[in-house]
């Protein structure tokens, strides 16, 4: 791996509690818990969310930055389709925010999205610097790598983007605050989907 990257790495695993700080002064609202590519289908043009037994109270972003990295880590998809995903996902997450009535900031959203995902997956970069160390792939995830080598060569942009996201959310101190929850107007106001709720959470199909 690059060095920025490496040094991105060790910053995220010295740093963990300042990440874990940042993740919970996340704005909580209604989440999935359980949002990967196998939960989501094609309706006309529109995706739809399914299996939802895992709902529940949960941290602005949190199912997307699960959504963005399973779609990779799992081998479900082309890792060369990453950058794309992962920004027409969270277009499409702030998209239907906006839909169900919340007015906050684009920017708080990435950053939680990037703060949930970095600490929930920082287990991977050790997971394959051991599988490049031992040259073995092991039991990999859906039969999606044939080799060691090949493991590590899909994986390593899925752990940069992790780096990445460690590095921004460490970059910003003032984002470790009091956590508030999004809910919808009271009874009378007039009718709001609550963000995170399955017709918010998708406006428009992937």
């Amino acid at each position: 791996m690059p060095a920025p990257v490496r040094h991105q790495l060790r910053a995220l695993w010295v740093g963990q509690r300042r990440m874990l700080a940042t993740a919970q002064a996340s704005d909580r609202t209604l989440c999935h818990l359980d949002v990967w590519p196998a939960s989501l289908i094609d309706e006309v043009g529109r995706s739809v969310l399914l299996d939802w037994a895992f709902a529940g109270e949960g941290a602005l972003g949190e199912d997307i930055a699960n959504l963005i990295l399973d779609c990779f880590a799992d081998g479900l998809m082309d890792v060369a389709l990453l950058p794309e995903v992962s920004e027409s996902v969270t277009d499409g997450y702030l998209a239907g925010l906006r839909d169900g009535g919340w007015a906050g900031k684009a920017d708080a959203v990435r950053m939680a999205i990037a703060a949930r995902g970095a600490l929930k997956y920082s287990w991977l970069a050790p997971a394959v610097i051991r599988t490049a160390v031992r040259d073995d792939a092991g039991p990999t995830s859906y039969r999606a790598a044939t080799s060691a080598a090949a493991l590590v060569e899909r994986l390593t942009p899925v752990v940069t983007l992790i780096a990445q996201w460690a590095a921004a959310v460490l970059a910003r101190p003032d984002l470790a605050r009091r956590p508030g929850c999004i809910r919808p107007p009271l009874a009378g106001t007039g009718h709001v989907t609550p963000p995170g709720h399955p017709r918010a959470l998708w406006r428009r199909p992937l």
